[in-house]
Order: structure tokens, then C-alpha cells, then sequence
């Protein structure tokens, strides 16, 4: 026997794993899109703690078929002490298309009722993008459809949220500001 035999099935066996774990892991994209900016633009003061911090608008289509609930993180990627969580928004009901422009953190939807968690600035709902001087930073909004809804009361952070949702995504889409 070749003496390369077991390297080779080994290979071809964390390939395999690669692969497979790859195509389980991936998740449906929906439609997600906001008038509040471009994506991939600049996001306006308005929507900054250099204006009035509102919250923008948001809008989805395409859930997946078996979503339970929507959840929306939004994060600054590039924060100095690391991942900054602007907005944790968990247990959209699935019916729901969009949130409106400048939400308070107690707002009720009509039709349904979502929580807004604590973001890092340790506040409930939105905290507009505010970084330091310096270069621009990258904001991610991600709108997640999951096959749960959370059990999670009021006041969960963005690591609580992201803990639950794992492995209950079904779907998801991003879309990116800069500020």
C-alpha cells in the first residue's frame, strides 16, 4: 500500500468536511434594503449622533418559507476596541415588512411586537453611528430569519441575541453604510 494513502484520504476527508459544512451553513438571502442611504454610501448626519441619532428606515422581502421571527443587529466593524453593536432589534413577527424611520426603544408596531435590545452603548434601541476622528467607519445592518422565535426578555445585548440565533438562521441579507 502507498504510504501517501492515509494523507491523501485524510485531505480528501477534511475537504469533504469543508464542503459540506459550507453548503449546511449557508443561509437563504431576502431582499433588504433602506431609503435612509445608498448601500455601501454614506450615511446621513441624521442618522448620527452629529444630528438628530434617528434610526433609518428599513425594508425586507423574500422570507423564507418556516421563519418564526426576524431579527436586526447593526455593527460598527471597524471600532477601535473591536465590534460596536449600534442596534439589536429580536422577534420581528415574520408578517412584518419594514421598520419605519426614527423609532423610539419602546415602539409598538402595529400588527405585531418586537424587542430592542441593549446596544454597546448600553442603552435600549438605535445609538447613531459616533466614531472617533479619524478615518470613516463601516456599518452593517443584517436582517436574520429564524425558525424561533427567542426566549429572551427585554434588555438582551447583541452577544445574547447572536448566542440564540445560532443555528435557528434560515436567512439573511446586509446592507452597509459608512460614517
Amino acid at each position: 500500500m502507498n504510504r501517501r494513502t492515509p494523507r491523501n484520504l485524510l485531505f480528501i476527508g477534511v475537504i469533504f468536511l469543508f464542503l459540506s459544512v459550507g453548503f449546511a451553513a449557508k443561509a437563504f438571502a431576502l431582499g433588504f434594503w433602506t431609503n435612509s442611504f445608498k448601500n455601501h454610501g454614506f450615511i446621513g448626519k441624521a442618522y448620527t449622533c452629529e444630528g438628530a441619532g434617528f434610526s433609518p428606515s428599513l425594508f425586507w422581502s423574500k422570507i423564507p418559507e418556516g421563519t418564526v421571527s426576524l431579527s436586526i443587529i447593526m455593527k460598527d466593524v471597524d471600532a477601535p476596541g473591536g465590534v460596536f453593536y449600534h442596534w439589536v432589534v429580536y422577534n420581528i413577527p415574520p408578517g412584518v415588512n419594514g421598520i419605519r424611520k426614527g423609532i423610539s426603544p419602546s415602539y409598538r408596531m402595529p400588527g405585531g411586537f418586537f424587542i430592542q435590545g441593549i446596544n454597546s452603548f448600553g442603552d435600549r434601541g438605535y445609538g447613531g453611528p459616533c466614531p472617533p476622528p479619524g478615518g470613516y467607519h463601516r456599518y452593517f445592518i443584517t436582517i436574520y430569519a429564524l425558525d424561533v422565535k427567542l426566549d429572551l426578555g427585554k434588555g438582551a445585548n447583541a452577544y445574547q441575541v447572536l448566542r440564540a440565533m445560532r443555528r435557528h438562521i434560515i436567512g439573511r441579507s446586509s446592507i452597509e453604510g459608512r460614517f
